[in-house]
């Protein structure tokens, strides 16, 4: 008998030693399989998970991941904190300051990792970028807006070009303007149940 076959087989009682067991027991053996059928594996060790979006993914940029929420995230920092330990670089989630405006636009310094979150949180995107020319650097720029910052990353960031939202991220190895404008027009959205910011 085939695995076609044989589920129906055993969701119906059929098969089963002339109907000795009983509905609970077969249940409990179907639910196992479905259970077992869920499981999945994967070689991020993140907690991330891709997320299918067919528009997202172009010749210069990865799949869209999503990353598991920061635990601490509710967790607010106080002015002159030291800054925390994020589990992904740069962060999507975590503790981030309660007050004031982070910066938006076109940034000229690296953005402080509670600021990015602080912006991520009020449903904007953070695109970073290392060792681009000028000229990408100009199209990058294009893409900023007021809930949208585009900074030089720190020399360790993970490609060239990294874009953020709340618990996404993209990384992208060359840029692509069409991509990252629809990573922040399908991923940058407050949280939902965040209180709204001014």
């Amino acid at each position: 008998m085939i695995w076609g076959e044989w589920l129906p087989t055993l969701a119906c009682g059929r098969g089963w030693g002339n109907g000795q067991l009983g509905g609970v027991r077969r249940w409990l053996v179907v639910a196992a399989l479905l259970a077992l059928g869920a499981c999945g594996g994967s070689d991020d060790t993140t907690g991330g998970t891709a997320v299918p979006a067919t528009d997202v993914v172009r010749e210069g940029c990865g799949v869209v991941v999503e990353e598991a929420l920061d635990p601490q995230t509710g967790r607010h920092l106080l002015p002159g904190a030291a800054e925390p330990t994020y589990p992904s670089d740069p962060p999507t989630s975590g503790p981030h300051p309660s007050g004031g405006a982070p910066p938006t636009g076109i940034v000229a310094a690296p953005i402080p990792r509670p600021l990015q979150v602080q912006l991520l949180e009020k449903g904007g995107a953070v695109i970073q970028y290392r060792d681009l020319g000028q000229a990408d650097v100009a199209r990058l720029r294009t893409l900023a807006a007021p809930t949208v910052a585009v900074a030089p990353g720190p020399p360790d960031l993970p490609a060239p070009i990294v874009a953020t939202a709340w618990v996404h991220k993209q990384l992208c190895e060359a840029v692509d303007t069409d991509a990252l404008a629809a990573f922040v027009r399908n991923q940058a959205k407050q949280p939902e149940g965040a209180p709204p910011h001014p």
